[in-house]
């Protein structure tokens, strides 16, 4: 897939809607050096939404 794209991120299409791939490692760090704020809804809310429909899927939620 990295081939195919040239590492760019990739939309594809998830059980709960589409979903972006990030192939390149610098594209990963800048998604990890951003405020939790932007990546977190309130944890419990995330935790309630996503659970029914992604109960494996990762959260990106505020520490305790």
């Amino acid at each position: 897939m990295r081939a195919r794209h040239g590492g760019a991120p990739v939309e594809v299409r998830g059980l709960s809607g589409p979903l972006l791939v990030l192939l390149d490692q610098a594209d990963v760090r800048r998604f990890y050096e951003l405020p939790v704020r932007t990546l977190a809804l309130d944890a419990p809310d995330k935790y309630r939404a996503l659970s029914l429909l992604e109960p494996t899927g990762v959260i990106c939620s505020h520490g305790d």
